[in-house]
C-alpha cells in the first residue's frame, strides 16, 4: 500500500497548482493509515494492535487510543502557533473555520455592528460577510495597494466605535501577497485601547500559509486564525481554528459536544492526525522549501519575461509567498491556457480555484486595479514540493509555444 502511495505521490506530471490542492504527503498518509482501520504493512487481518479505527469518546480500547492521538495532535498544532491545546479546535476545513469565526463572534452582539474586512479575502470569508450586511450589520471593505498590500493606515481609517471584527487574510490565495498582520494588529491594539473595549477582534485567513511563514499567534497578534490540511500536503476535509484563550465564541454546530462544547460532530480521528503531521513537516522544512522555491520562483518569472516580453506579474514580487507567481498575458484568455497546459501535461489554474466557480471574475484581481481585458488573461503558479528547474523550463516554453500559436491564429 505505502509503495502505492508513493509511485503516485512521484507522478511524472508537471503539477503547478498548490494554492489550489496539494497531494497528501506519503508521510503524512503513513501517520493517518493505523487511524483509519489500514495497515501500512498490508490488509488488515482481525484485531491488530496497530490499528485504532475507534471514535474518541467510547470507552473501549479502540477509542482509548484514537482520544490520546486527537490529544497529541491537539498538542502539535497548538505547538506549531506556540499557542496553548485548549485554544485548538479542529473542524472540516478552512470554510467551516472562517464561518465558525465570523458568526461566532458575531453572535456576541445583540445589534448588529460593523465588520471591517480586506477587499482580497476569500469567499469563504466574503460570502459570510455579506450575509451578515443582509442581516443589518455594516461592512467595509478595504482596498489594497496595486501590489496587493493592505495598509495598517487604511484599516485604522476603516475603524468605528461599532467596529467589532477585523478581518486580513495572512497571504494572499491568488496574488501571493503576504500582509503585514503584526503591524495591524498593533493598530487594533491601540484602538481598543482609545475606546476601552476588547473589540475589534482580529481574524486571519493563514490556510496558505504554514508552508512558508511562521504563525505565532501572540506575535502576529490575532484573536482568532484559520488553517486547512488540503494547502499543506494534508488530507482533504480538516481544519482547525485558533481562538485566543478568553474569547468565547459562540458554536456554529450543536450535537454531541465535542471539541471542549465547542463544535459538535464525530471526531475525524485520522484527518486530525494527518493535519498536525503536515504542519510538522513545515515547520521542519521550512527555512530549505522557502530559499529553494523563492530561487525558482524567481527564475521562472525571468524566463517568462524573456520569452513573453509583455507578459505582467501581478502582486508584490517579494512580499509573497515564495510558491506563488501570478501573470497576465495580454490579449489571450487565461482559462484556454490553462486548458492548452493541462493538454501538455503541466497544471496551473486561472485564479482562485473557489472563485473560478463564479462568472464574476476575480474580486482580488478587480480590487488591485486590474482591467476585466488584463485579469482575463491571468494564470497562477503555484510551485511544488517536487517541482524542478527542468519542469519550469519546459512550462515556460510550453507555454511561449501556446502564446505564440494562438495569437497567430488570431489574425
Amino acid at each position: 500500500m505505502l509503495n502505492l502511495v508513493k509511485k503516485l505521490f512521484k507522478s511524472g506530471r508537471i503539477y503547478l497548482d498548490t494554492a489550489s490542492a496539494t497531494p497528501l504527503d506519503h508521510r503524512v498518509w503513513k501517520k493517518m493509515a493505523p487511524y483509519l482501520g489500514i495497515s501500512i504493512f498490508g490488509l488488515p487481518r482481525g484485531e491488530r494492535s496497530d490499528l485504532y479505527w475507534g471514535n474518541p469518546a467510547s470507552l473501549h480500547s479502540w477509542g482509548v487510543e484514537a482520544d490520546k492521538a486527537v490529544k497529541g495532535a491537539r498538542a502539535k498544532v497548538a505547538k506549531f502557533l506556540l499557542s496553548q491545546p485548549d485554544e485548538i479546535y479542529f473542524t472540516s476545513g478552512g470554510t467551516e473555520s472562517l464561518n465558525w469565526a465570523i458568526f461566532g463572534v458575531a453572535s456576541l452582539f445583540a445589534e448588529p455592528k460593523h465588520l471591517v474586512v480586506s477587499a482580497i479575502e476569500h469567499e469563504a470569508v466574503i460570502e459570510p460577510c455579506l450575509e451578515l450586511e443582509r442581516q443589518g450589520w455594516k461592512l467595509t471593505f478595504v482596498s489594497p495597494t496595486k501590489a496587493g498590500l493592505i495598509s495598517p493606515e487604511a484599516i485604522k481609517k476603516a475603524l468605528t466605535t461599532e467596529t467589532v471584527l477585523v478581518i486580513v487574510m495572512m497571504a494572499n490565495n491568488e496574488i501571493g501577497t503576504i500582509q503585514p498582520i503584526r503591524d495591524i494588529a498593533k493598530v487594533l491594539r491601540h484602538h481598543r485601547k482609545q475606546t476601552g473595549k476588547e473589540w475589534p477582534y482580529f481574524l486571519t485567513d493563514a490556510c496558505q500559509a504554514p508552508r512558508s511563514l511562521e504563525l505565532n499567534v501572540l506575535p502576529l497578534g490575532v484573536d482568532l486564525l484559520a488553517l486547512n490540511g488540503s494547502k499543506i500536503y494534508g488530507p482533504k476535509g480538516i481544519g482547525a481554528l485558533y481562538v485566543r484563550r478568553g474569547l468565547k465564541i459562540k458554536p456554529l454546530l450543536f450535537g454531541g459536544g465535542q471539541e471542549f462544547g465547542q463544535r459538535s460532530g464525530t471526531s475525524n480521528v485520522a484527518g486530525i492526525v494527518g493535519l498536525a503531521h503536515a504542519l510538522e513537516i513545515c515547520a521542519n522544512e521550512r527555512e530549505s522549501e522557502m530559499a529553494r522555491l523563492t530561487k525558482l520562483r524567481y527564475r521562472l518569472a525571468e524566463e517568462l519575461k524573456k520569452l513573453l516580453p509583455d507578459v505582467i506579474i501581478n502582486g508584490d514580487l517579494s512580499l509573497r509567498l515564495p510558491s506563488n507567481l501570478h501573470i497576465s498575458i495580454p490579449g489571450l484568455i487565461g482559462e484556454q491556457l490553462v486548458i492548452e497546459l493541462s493538454a501538455r501535461g503541466v497544471a496551473c489554474s486561472a485564479g482562485s480555484a473557489c472563485s473560478a466557480l463564479g462568472n464574476q471574475g476575480s474580486r482580488t484581481l478587480r480590487a488591485i486595479g486590474l482591467s476585466p481585458i488584463v485579469a482575463e488573461s491571468s494564470l497562477r503558479f503555484s510551485l511544488d514540493r517536487r517541482t524542478t528547474a527542468k519542469d519550469l523550463a519546459y512550462t515556460t516554453k510550453t507555454l511561449a509555444e501556446i502564446v505564440k500559436k494562438l495569437r497567430a491564429n488570431k489574425f
